[in-house]
């Protein structure tokens, strides 16, 4: 065919025209992705200075947040000579390792790709989550309401673009196509209840199992969207980019349950351990398995060929059950075993030191051939959730 046909230089024209267009698109949307991150930024910094300055209330009934200290706590806590500043003061450190965590990633990710839509949707999604989710942007919008249509933005652009990143990750594109209608309701949605809380309409006015319904409908469509995607539409590389973003949101989800358990089960049966210490040790386990979810997702974009997703998630699934079971079988044989079998040996009943000793010793013995057993058992249930016989050979060759 003549290159110099007319045909050929009408489609040559079409596409400069085409890229022209979508560079200068890009231009825009980078602009505003800039304005919004100045925005956001500026925000988040004053909460944080607010947040600080309206020390915590002690907690003296139901329904208190998680870290809220009782008068009990409030005691220990000057006990040690420290004030609820302090405490604030603490709190106010994890807020920003939260959102300094979610931005540093947003940022890098418009740094390095913001040529991409799903990349720059992405690095709002993060940004703006990271601002809004410690809640102290609530705070600053009470204290100055001249910045409550400032603060509904950028929760609303937060909500948004997240539902939207998991319509459209990890290529861009809505996959199935009813992800279109799902986006526009959860956008209207939020429309509603960011700008027009106090209308009759509001989703805040609905019954509460018609706003539960809706709601958790709209966020079950992103699992069910994803995992069509995965079975019916991803290749290799995308499939691995989803299982990094999979593990970052279980990693996260799991620390969070077991933070929460482990404060239940202290409750219930060691009334006497510090509320003061699984409070703000607590608070910090939860904030750093919140990070998994932005890094997550950075590695997917970025770096998913660097490191084997699927050797993570194998020996995460051998370590985090063995670390359980030992610590279980630690205190069952520190309390209940030995002073079982010590009671026939007198001179031993007292002596704490021996069966501390003695329940390290159990616990060494049984941590290789149980984790030999987890390794077979988790390699098992992998191979038939994803029919991966060849790859546990891969990975066993890698291990050896």
């Amino acid at each position: 065919m003549n290159p110099h046909s007319p045909i050929n230089w009408l489609a040559g024209g079409l596409r400069s025209l085409a890229a022209r267009l979508w560079a200068r698109r890009l231009l825009v949307a980078q602009g505003a992705c800039v304005a919004l991150a100045a925005l956001t930024i500026g925000l988040f910094v004053a909460s944080i200075l607010v947040a600080y300055m309206r020390l915590p209330a002690v907690c003296k009934g139901a329904g208190c947040d998680f870290t809220a200290l009782s008068p009990a706590g409030a005691k220990a806590l000057d006990g040690l000579g420290l004030s609820l500043g302090y405490y604030a003061a603490y709190n106010a450190a994890l807020d920003i390792v939260f959102g300094f965590g979610y931005g540093i990633i947003g940022v890098t990710l418009f740094w390095k790709r913001s040529d991409a839509r799903v990349v720059l949707c992405a690095s709002i999604a993060l940004l703006t989550l990271g601002a809004t989710q410690p809640d102290t942007l609530r705070g600053l919008a009470e204290a100055y309401p001249a910045l409550d249509l400032p603060v509904a933005f950028v929760d609303f652009v937060s909500e948004v673009s997240f539902f939207l990143l998991f319509c459209v990750f990890p290529d861009g594109r809505f996959v199935p196509r009813w992800t279109r209608w799902t986006a526009a309701a959860w956008t209207f949605y939020q429309l509603l209840d960011s700008f027009f809380p106090n209308v009759a309409f509001s989703p805040r006015n609905w019954p509460w199992p018609i706003d539960a319904s809706l709601f958790l409908g709209l966020l079950g469509s992103l699992v069910v969207a994803q995992i069509y995607r995965y079975r019916r539409v991803s290749g290799q590389s995308s499939r691995q980019q989803t299982k990094w973003v999979v593990f970052g949101f279980t990693a996260s989800i799991v620390m969070f349950v077991g933070v929460v358990l482990i404060g239940w089960i202290f409750n219930l049966t060691r009334p006497g351990t510090p509320e003061l210490f699984y409070k703000s040790l607590g608070s910090l386990l939860i904030t750093l398995g919140a990070l998994l979810v932005p890094s997550s997702i950075g590695i997917a974009i970025l770096h998913y060929r660097l490191w084997d997703i699927d050797l993570i998630i194998r020996r995460s699934l051998v370590i985090g059950p063995l670390l359980t079971i030992l610590t279980v079988v630690f205190e069952l044989a520190n309390l209940l075993l030995l002073p079982f079998i010590f009671r026939f040996i007198p001179a031993l009943e007292d002596s704490s030191s021996i069966k501390t000793v003695l329940s390290v010793v159990i616990v060494v013995a049984l941590f290789k051939p149980l984790h030999a057993r987890l390794d077979a058992v988790v390699n098992r249930f992998v191979d038939w959730l994803v029919g991966g016989r060849k790859q546990s050979r891969r990975l066993a060759r890698r291990r050896a």
